[in-house]
């Protein structure tokens, strides 16, 4: 039944009409916009939200705590409540501080209400049949590292949402950053990161399983045949790259210096190339679809001043499809001399064609490679199958 609930949500343009009480005070505005629904999450006004199961009880001394947020169940200014009219819900946010979120009848699939607090991160949504669901953004946000810290939160303890957790050498404070600045802050001895986040990467990089070699693109008569990644959904494949050093990334034979700093989870892609034609020419232009993938690089930074001419370092990449990454792309882990793997996720080896690829990848396979002062010289995969293609 909640399902059948959600698809109605996302097919109508509502009205959202939200009135508050703060302090207080009345507050009364209101947007036009659509209600997207997936996978239990709504994205509406430019945010997502996490949305509840579908309630029907008019009993406001009921509550229930949804990620971290206490909503008390609508109740009305009449007595037994009138799910005919107006109906309020009383919101307690996890700082403390409290909101009366306020919704009329009704008039077409529904009606929703969105706090004021802190760019509206809470919402209530009333169905025609008097149904509702509560809703919390995904950007409800987490107090500074000092402010958890300050209130009793041991420094381990503390979370920092997208970047990485570092305890400052000089007074046991924790601080979020970059993972790059992390390596610095590190490699001066300003800052140290915990045991466990290390423990964990070797964890995660140890139940790769087996490596084995992938072969390389094979040009026989004239004929291009390309090895291509087959990955399973709901699976998580490894790839261990190799890379020598050309000559020291200070060296502006190239014209410019390089960075120093290499951030591989920054660095790699995965993505479809889309191909278009002008007259006798044409075009490649590259998609990017990282966002349908979980990617994470052991390590994350490697500092190239620290390997001389000829030296090698290696990087383990670990790839988890998301549940809408089903599909063919043009290029994923990096080959053997300078170009990139195609990738079938969600596939058998049978159900794999030339002709779910973009007539692009072609194209960019037969180019020259770029004077870098590092290349790759070893490609090494777990968790994943290949198919030998041949494209026209």
């Amino acid at each position: 039944m909640k399902t059948l609930q959600i698809s109605i949500i996302a097919l109508f343009v509502i009205v959202l009409i939200s009135i508050h009480s703060v302090n207080g005070v009345l507050v009364d505005n209101a947007f036009i916009g659509s209600y997207v629904v997936k996978d239990d999450l709504a994205l509406m006004n430019n945010q997502t939200y996490y949305i509840s199961k579908l309630y029907d009880s008019y009993d406001s001394n009921q509550t229930i705590i949804f990620h971290n947020v206490v909503f008390a169940m609508p109740t009305s200014f009449t007595s037994p409540p009138d799910p005919s009219g107006m109906v309020f819900s009383l919101v307690k946010f996890p700082d403390g501080s409290t909101e009366k979120l306020g919704v009329g009848v009704p008039t077409a699939s529904t009606l929703t209400t969105l706090s004021i607090h802190a760019n509206s991160q809470a919402a209530f949504t009333r169905f025609i049949n008097n149904t509702f669901v509560f809703l919390v953004s995904q950007d409800l946000g987490l107090s500074s590292p000092l402010k958890q810290f300050k209130s009793g939160i041991a420094a381990k303890d503390v979370k920092c949402k997208g970047l990485q957790l570092v305890i400052k050498s000089k007074d046991g404070s924790p601080a979020c950053v970059k993972s790059y600045t992390a390596i610095v802050l590190v490699e001066r001895g300003w800052a140290k990161v915990l045991t466990t986040e290390n423990t964990t990467l070797n964890a995660l990089e140890n139940n790769c399983g087996q490596f084995y070699t992938i072969p390389q693109d094979n040009h026989p008569n004239g004929s291009e045949t390309y090895p291509v990644l087959i990955l399973k959904q709901n699976s998580i494949g490894c790839a261990k790259l190799t890379y020598t050093i050309n000559y020291n990334y200070n060296d502006n034979r190239s014209g410019s210096v390089w960075s120093q700093m290499l951030n591989f989870t920054d660095m790699f892609h995965i993505g479809k190339y889309n191909y278009t034609t002008h007259g006798n020419s044409f075009g490649v232009s590259s998609i990017d679809t990282m966002q349908m993938f979980k990617i994470k690089s052991i390590p994350e930074v490697v500092d190239l001043a620290k390997y001389p001419v000829g030296s090698q370092f290696t990087i383990t990449l670990i790839i988890q499809p998301l549940q809408n990454a089903t599909g063919f792309y043009d290029y994923s882990i990096e080959e053997i001399p300078c170009d990139s793997y195609p990738l079938a996720v969600g596939y058998s080896p049978d159900q794999v064609n030339s002709t779910d690829f973009s007539k692009g990848m072609i194209g960019m396979h037969n180019h020259s490679c770029a004077n870098m002062p590092y290349e790759i010289s070893s490609v090494q995969v777990s968790g994943m199958d290949f198919k030998l293609v041949k494209f026209s």
